[in-house]
């Protein structure tokens, strides 16, 4: 389900001159179609700045072949909602162990809280690292996940239209 604080934050953010974006946490189980209905039901995608991000961390019990062709199609349909292809949120181990190799076509952001930037078996293009969920912001109260842009990579590289 959405965020129930979506519509705040979003004003909240154009207020303060941020660009915004959405991300859905992918379910290897629920039906694609259903998912995808929740996920663009949310937000309209003419009202986000960013490239949509698709959170994968969970593979559930079906095989590998299931599981990637459930997110191939689940990652289809978003490009087709959003004319671009979204941006795969996941940690490193997972997706060392599920996804290397797979996904050469799309860019990545990566989740490995150390000092270390991320290996990964093969050279994806690894737009931002997420290297902590213990970082601070002036203005907000509590912990936020801190990220940074890797090599070349920049905002443009994530706005939706350039």
């Amino acid at each position: 389900l959405g965020d129930s604080h979506l519509a705040r934050n979003l004003r909240g953010a154009r207020t303060a001159r941020l660009p915004v974006g959405v991300y859905h946490f992918f379910s290897p189980t629920a039906a694609v179609s259903d998912q995808l209905r929740n996920f663009l039901g949310c937000v309209n995608p003419q009202d986000t700045d960013l490239i949509p991000i698709v959170d994968v961390e969970k593979r559930g019990r079906a095989s590998s072949e299931i599981f990637n062709t459930r997110l191939k199609n689940f990652l289809r349909e978003v490009e087709k909602a959003y004319g671009v292809k979204p941006i795969i949120y996941t940690y490193m181990n997972f997706y060392n162990r599920y996804m290397a190799g797979q996904y050469g076509q799309y860019k990545f952001m990566i989740a490995s809280y150390s000092e270390d930037i991320p290996q990964l078996l093969d050279d994806p293009q690894m737009v931002l690292w997420q290297f902590t969920d213990a970082g601070s912001v002036e203005g907000v109260n509590t912990c936020v996940d801190r990220s940074r842009f890797m090599d070349r990579y920049t905002l443009a590289d994530i706005m939706l239209h350039h």
